[in-house]
């Protein structure tokens, strides 16, 4: 928690810099900001067990530990994925670290994953 309000802390200072690159501006503060709010938009993570990966459908079924920032217990759910995550790099069985963002509609979208080491 203490990192997010730091990011968060950190992107407020810069928000006069939010704008799109200006000639001469460096790479490091626009990293820095689109990291804040990457984090602001994270609602909550977690780790899970991969029970299948549907990659036509962009669906993924994880067994996940409570997450306590929004309130859920341990369950068994499919996720809808985010364009981008590579759903190659996971299969049932792996042991993962996820974070997942409001989709607008009520539900959730797994925004990162990735295997955890054994």
């Amino acid at each position: 928690m203490f990192r997010v309000t730091l990011i968060s802390a950190a992107a407020l200072v810069l928000s006069g810099f939010a704008a799109p690159l200006e000639p001469g501006m460096s790479t490091d503060i626009a990293s820095l900001i689109r990291t804040a709010q990457a984090a602001e938009e994270t609602a909550a993570s977690g780790v899970g067990t991969v029970n299948s990966v549907g990659a036509a459908a962009r669906k993924i079924n994880l067994t996940h530990e409570p997450l306590p920032e929004i309130g859920w217990p341990k369950m068994t759910m499919d996720f809808a994925v985010a364009e981008g995550i590579d759903l190659d790099a996971v299969a049932p069985g792996d042991a993962v670290r996820f974070s997942l963002s409001e989709a607008g509609d009520g539900s959730y979208v797994i925004t990162a994953i990735e295997t955890e080491s054994r």
